[in-house]
C-alpha cells in the first residue's frame, strides 16, 4: 500500500540517515534492536494488509505459521508441536507466559493501556489503537483515513508563530466554505485559489515535519499508521529509555492535534486514491462489489470517493475526532523491556487528565449478516468487464470476528481451500488447468462487524467463469457435508499453536495482537483461550457451524469477463 505512509517511511529513513552520526552508541544498538524486532511486525503486517484483515485472527496467525517463528525459539516450538499426545501443551505454554508477563489497567477516563515484558533487548514496540474506523463515518467518507494522515501533524508547540497560524487556518476554513457551496465555476475557481495561496502561508509558519523528525532523532523504527473499516492504528518503536518520551508525545498528539495542512493534503490523498482505484484494473469494480454485496457500512470505501475527498474540511475532520476519538476509544499497548508501574505512572501522568468521552460503546455484538435487498436473484451477481478480466469472486455472509462459534470453523474452512499447496481448492482448480490461482480472505473487508468470506479464482483459457464457479461452490458442500479431515484438522491446530507461539517473539506484532484482541473479543486473553477452542474443534462441530452460512442462498458472485 502505497500513498502517505509510504512517504512516511521514506521521509523517517531520510531523517534517520541524518541522525545516525550524532546517536551514541546506546542509542546505536537500541536502534539495530529494533529494526530486527520490527522485521517480524513487518512480515505481520503485510500478511495482514494480503489478507485484507486488519486485526489479527486465528485463522491469519495459522496462514503466516512458518513466516513467524523466530530461530532462536524454533526448537522448542517444534518439540511442543510434535507432541501428538498432548496437543494443549503448547497453549498451555502460551497461557502460561502471557498470565506472568501481560498486564492491563485501564484509567478513570476509560484508557486501556497494556504491557506485556520482554526483557530480551532495550528497547519496547507501542501501538495506539483507536477502535474508530471508516465503518464509523457519517456523511463525508474517508474522514476517519484523512485524520489519520493529519495526525502526524503535529500540536501548537511545533509552530513559529501559532497565534497567526491559528487564526489563518480559520480563515482558510471560512474561505473553503464558501468554495463548498459556491456554484459559480469561476468564483469557485478564485477562491480555491485564495485558499492555496493561503495554504502555503501557513504552511510557512510550521515546522514540516517536526513530529516524524524528532522522533527519528531518538531512535525511532516503524512510525506509521493505517486506517481500516474498523480502526485506525498508530505504530512506533523506541529504545526503552524514551518511554516518557513516548507517551508525552502520544498525549500532546490526541489532547492538543493541529490539524494544519487539510487542503494541501487532500492533494495527496486523491493521488493516493487514484493509484489504488484509478490507476488498478480491479479498483473500480472492487469498489462497486463493496458497495453492491454489503448491506452494512462496509459497503463504503476507507478512503473515500473522489467528491469526498474534495468536500472534506478542517471542520470535517475536528468534529469527527471530537465526536469519535477520546480516551475510552483508545487502547495503547506496550511490548519490550519496559516497568509495567512505569508504564501506569507515565499513562496517568500524560493522559489522566483528559476527561473527554465520546461514549464509546466498544464491541458491536447480535448485528445482523449483512445481506441487502436483493429483488430477484440476478441481483446476486455483479457483471463487468475490464483488462484484468476473466476474473470469479464468490463470497458467502458471516458474522464478525466476535461470533467465536462461527469464526473458528469458518477460519478452517478458510484454510483448507486455500490454504497451501495441497489445499482443496488448488487441487480443483489450478492443478486441473481450471485457473491459473485461486485465493481467499476469510473476513472481506474487516472482521469487527458482519462480513463476507470471499473466494477469488483467475480462470485459464480453455475455462469460463461459470464453469470455475460451479467446481468452487461443489467443494465448499463437500466441506459443508463432511467437515475438514482429521489430517486438515490437526495440521491447522498446529499451524495456529506455532504462529502464536512466533507472534509471542516480536515486539510489534504481540502489541498488535494484543491490541487487536482486547478490542475485537473483548479480552487480550482470547489469544491463549480460542487455541483451546481451536483444539475442540472436530469435523463434525466444523461442518455444522460452516453449512450455517456457505451456501448459495447465503452467498454474491462477482463475474468480471475480458475486455475486449
Amino acid at each position: 500500500i502505497m500513498g502517505m505512509a509510504s512517504l512516511r517511511r521514506l521521509q523517517l529513513k531520510r531523517h534517520h540517515g541524518q541522525a545516525v552520526s550524532h546517536m551514541t552508541r546506546r542509542q546505536r544498538i537500541c536502534t539495530l534492536c529494533l529494526k530486527q524486532s520490527h522485521a517480524a511486525a513487518d512480515v505481520s503486517r503485510r500478511g495482514l494488509l494480503q489478507k485484507g484483515l486488519l486485526g489479527t485472527s486465528v485463522g491469519f496467525l495459522h496462514s503466516q505459521a512458518g513466516r513467524l517463528i523466530v530461530s532462536g525459539d524454533i526448537a522448542e516450538a517444534r518439540g511442543l508441536l510434535d507432541s501428538s499426545s498432548d496437543v494443549y501443551r503448547m497453549a498451555q505454554d502460551v497461557e502460561k507466559r502471557l498470565r506472568q508477563s501481560t498486564v492491563k489497567f485501564q484509567l478513570e477516563n476509560g484508557l486501556t493501556v497494556l504491557v506485556r515484558q520482554r526483557r530480551n533487548a532495550p528497547v519496547f514496540s507501542a501501538l495506539t489503537y483507536a477502535d474508530v474506523g471508516a465503518y464509523d463515518e457519517e456523511g463525508i467518507l474517508g474522514v476517519a483515513h484523512m485524520l489519520e494522515h493529519l495526525a502526524f501533524k503535529g500540536s501548537p508547540r511545533q509552530s513559529v508563530n501559532f497565534e497567526k497560524e491559528s487564526a489563518l487556518l480559520e480563515h482558510m476554513d471560512d474561505v473553503f466554505e464558501e468554495a463548498r457551496v459556491c456554484t459559480d465555476p469561476r468564483k469557485k475557481g478564485i477562491l480555491l485559489d485564495r485558499l492555496d495561496i493561503m495554504q502555503r502561508e501557513a504552511s510557512s509558519l510550521a515546522e514540516s515535519n517536526a513530529y516524524g523528525s524528532f522522533l527519528a532523532r531518538q531512535g525511532a523504527v516503524g512510525l506509521n499508521a493505517e486506517t481500516s473499516h474498523d480502526a485506525t492504528k498508530y505504530y512506533v518503536s523506541l529504545p526503552n529509555n524514551k518511554l516518557e518520551l513516548f507517551f508525552a508525545l502520544e498525549a500532546e498528539r490526541f489532547q492538543a492535534p493541529v490539524f494544519r495542512d487539510v487542503y494541501s493534503e487532500k492533494k495527496v490523498v486523491l493521488e493516493e486514491r487514484k493509484m489504488r482505484v484509478e490507476g488498478s484494473p480491479m479498483g473500480a469494480y472492487q469498489e462497486e462489489y463493496a458497495k453492491v454485496s454489503f448491506g452494512n457500512n462496509y459497503s463504503r470505501p476507507v478512503i473515500g470517493t473522489e467528491e469526498d475527498i474534495d468536500s472534506i474540511g478542517r471542520k470535517d475532520v475536528e468534529k469527527f475526532f471530537r465526536e469519535k476519538y477520546g480516551p475510552d476509544a483508545l487502547t495503547i499497548t506496550i511490548v519490550g523491556s519496559v516497568d509495567p508501574e512505569a508504564v501506569r505512572l507515565y499513562a496517568e501522568k500524560y493522559f489522566g487528565s483528559w476527561v473527554s468521552s465520546v461514549g464509546h460503546t466498544g464491541l458491536c455484538t447480535n448485528e445482523p449478516l449483512a445481506i441487502p435487498s436483493f429483488s430477484s436473484d440476478d441481483d446476486r451477481c455483479l457483471r463487468g468487464s475490464n483488462s484484468a478480466g476473466p476474473i470469479l469472486l464468490r463470497s458467502w455472509y458471516r458474522p464478525g470476528v466476535c461470533d467465536t462459534a462461527a469464526s473458528i470453523p469458518l477460519d478452517i474452512a478458510d484454510e483448507c481451500l486455500t490454504g497451501g499447496r495441497h489445499s482443496r481448492l488448488r487441487n480443483a482448480l489450478v492443478m486441473t488447468s481450471k485457473a491459473l490461482t485461486v485465493s481467499s480472505h476469510g473476513t472481506f473487508p474487516g472482521e469487527k462487524h458482519p462480513c463476507q468470506m470471499l473466494v477469488y479464482a483467475v480462470p485459464t483459457a480453455v475455462s469460463d467463469l461459470q464453469e470455475v464457479d460451479q467446481i468452487i461452490m461443489s467443494e465448499i458442500d463437500a466441506f459443508c457435508d463432511a467437515g475438514p479431515t482429521q489430517q486438515e484438522l490437526l495440521k491447522f491446530i498446529k499451524g495456529t499453536q506455532s504462529a502464536v507461539f512466533g507472534v509471542l517473539q516480536s515486539n510489534a506484532g504481540m502489541a498488535s495482537a494484543l491490541a487487536s484482541y482486547e478490542n475485537l473479543t473483548t479480552s487480550w486473553e482470547n489469544i491463549y483461550k480460542e487455541m483451546y477452542t481451536v483444539v475442540d474443534q472436530t469435523p463434525r462441530s466444523v461442518a455444522d457451524e460452516c453449512s450455517k452460512y456457505l451456501t448459495a442462498s447465503n452467498s454474491f458472485a462477482g463475474y468480471v469477463y475480458k475486455s475486449m
